[in-house]
């Protein structure tokens, strides 16, 4: 389970996926590109947030996510009067504060890091369940 930044290695944020659900296909080179080993692992896509989903940043999606995406699992769901949508997200390689990380599923860089998704980004991101 969680504990301290102690043991584990650093983990970018498909491998701590990958660890976590111990999923054995490797054939993603990007983040962004996780639903096909999603759907591969039994995970399906769905439609809305959902506590525990797995969720897939697209491409260049802001907030400090580039062109590889990123993928996390999700922690917590809010909703803004504007229609945004806010995630608490569990993952690695997501903010690299030494301070607020953890280890989990063999990786030492886990952290909880919230995002902000306004309604014309909600399309760049997609959800997977088991």
């Amino acid at each position: 389970m969680n504990s301290p930044t102690t043991g584990g290695v650093f983990c970018e944020c498909v491998a701590y996926i990958q660890n976590h659900f111990h999923i054995t296909h490797d054939f993603v080179s990007y983040a962004y590109q996780m639903g096909s080993e999603l759907s591969a692992n039994q995970f399906r896509p769905v439609t809305t947030p959902t506590v525990g989903a797995v969720v897939v940043f697209g491409q260049n999606f802001g907030q400090g996510i580039g062109s590889a995406g990123h993928v996390g699992i999700v922690q917590s769901v809010g909703h803004q009067a504007d229609g945004s949508v806010v995630l608490s997200v569990q993952g690695s390689n997501q903010r690299n504060n030494p301070t607020t990380e953890f280890t989990d599923s063999g990786c030492n860089n886990v952290d909880r890091t919230s995002f902000t998704i306004a309604p014309d980004h909600q399309s760049k991101i997609t959800y997977w369940v088991k």
